[in-house]
């Protein structure tokens, strides 16, 4: 892999399990860090052998620009960040909702590209939606996609929109499974088992149900099924979240977290 020079700015949850993976699986990475406060920026530079930066204008050149900030944090970072580009840098987002045309005019550049992660980068069994705007370069697009796979499963999206309308099933997708787990620990514990040993159950059903749903050739639909006995303990659980109307309520909640990319779009 050619050389590569990124400025990281924002060291954040998703930015710095990203930054981690490339500096340990691949070589002829230069990595620049920088945040308001220093002390992320600082930490992830010591981890992976890169140079943290107190200001923007400290970081020199580089051909990539990764923006870990929150959305609500891009207008005031733009504002410094776009006297300092040349216009020929590739702009990698994390950022929800924050669209290629916001982010091209707000710092005068082209090429852009909309990555969407998850949480579990930090394993190395992540979800990257990642949008490249026409301008990008097919070396770049290669080398990207060769730097987030180190990481976890890239899909490649051809419309923008497409990342808005998927960011609140897979970006967000993990919180809703930590949240299950939560409440499912919560409950054993209230039925006299212990707190370890709820948490080692519980995980480790939640992990051997990923695994057989990712090898297996069946449909989820048919693996719910194979666990339901008519009339049994599995069949009654299921009723109850039919009568609650569960599968409206996940839908509701999409509809509401897309609502809200579109709103931090603005």
């Amino acid at each position: 892999m050619k050389k590569v020079k990124m400025a990281i700015l924002g060291c954040g949850n998703m930015a710095t399990p990203l930054v981690e993976n490339f500096c340990t699986q691949f070589e002829n990475i230069d990595i620049f860090t920088y945040t308001p406060s220093q002390k992320r920026a600082q930490d992830l530079a010591e981890r992976v052998g890169g140079q943290s930066c107190a200001t923007l204008r400290e970081i020199p050149s580089c051909n990539f620009y990764l923006i870990g900030c929150k959305p609500q944090q891009f207008g005031d970072l733009s504002k410094e960040l776009k006297s300092l580009l040349k216009g020929d840098e590739t702009i990698i987002s994390l950022m929800a909702g924050k669209n290629t045309g916001v982010i091209k005019n707000e710092l005068n550049v082209q090429k852009v590209v909309r990555l969407m992660p998850n949480t579990p980068v930090k394993v190395c069994q992540g979800v990257h939606l990642i949008y490249f705007s026409p301008e990008v370069e097919e070396n770049e697009k290669t080398l990207l996609e060769e730097l987030f796979s180190s990481c976890g499963e890239v899909f490649v999206f051809g419309q923008e929109e497409q990342i808005d309308v998927v960011t609140p099933y897979c970006g967000s997708g993990p919180a809703y499974i930590f949240e299950m787990a939560r409440i499912l620990i919560s409950d054993l514990q209230t039925k006299g088992i212990s707190q370890m040993g709820a948490e080692k159950m519980i995980k480790q059903m939640i992990y051997g149900a990923s695994l057989l749903m990712l090898k297996s050739e069946e449909s989820p639909g048919v693996l719910r099924e194979q666990v339901t006995s008519k009339g049994g303990v599995t069949a009654e659980a299921l009723n109850v979240f039919r009568d609650y109307d569960w599968e409206g309520s996940f839908k509701e909640a999409m509809k509401k977290a897309y609502d809200k990319t579109v709103e931090l779009s603005k």
